[in-house]
C-alpha cells in the first residue's frame, strides 16, 4: 500500500492530482501534520523546502518555468508584476519536486508540479 507524502496530500487536497509513491524512511519522519492556512510560514515550517525561490512572471522563461509561464496570458506576462514562489524538496535520493505557488493575499494557489530526477539538467 502506498503512502502520500505530506505535501503530495497537501497538492491533492487542493485539486491537483499525482501518484503516490512508497515513502522512503526518511519521508516517514516528515510527520503528517496538514497545513490549516497555507501560508507561506506555513509550508516552510511543516516541509521544509530543499530551496524556495521567488520570481516575477515575464517573457522567455528557461525550460524548466515555461510551463508555468504558459497558464498566463501575454498581457500579463509582460507586465511583470505577477510573483511566483517555486518551492523544491526532496521526494528521495533520487527524485526532486518541484510546486509553483501564486501567492493570494494570506494563502497560496498551486500553479503546477514537477517531479524529476535530481541530476536533471535544464
Amino acid at each position: 500500500m502506498s503512502t502520500r507524502h505530506p505535501y503530495i496530500t497537501f497538492l491533492l487536497g487542493v485539486g491537483l492530482s499525482c501518484t503516490s509513491r512508497p515513502a522512503t524512511q526518511s519521508q516517514e519522519s516528515l510527520g503528517q501534520e496538514t497545513p490549516i492556512t497555507y501560508s507561506v510560514d506555513e509550508l516552510d515550517r511543516l516541509y521544509r523546502p530543499l530551496r524556495r525561490d521567488t520570481f516575477i512572471l515575464s517573457v522567455g522563461h528557461d525550460e524548466f518555468r515555461a510551463p508555468i509561464e504558459d497558464l498566463f496570458s501575454a498581457e500579463e506576462r509582460r507586465a511583470h508584476k505577477t510573483q511566483i514562489l517555486e518551492y523544491t524538496w526532496s521526494l528521495d535520493q533520487d527524485s526532486l519536486l518541484t510546486v509553483w505557488y501564486l501567492p493570494l493575499s494570506d494563502s497560496l494557489r498551486v500553479l503546477g508540479l514537477f517531479t524529476y530526477p535530481r541530476d536533471a539538467v535544464f
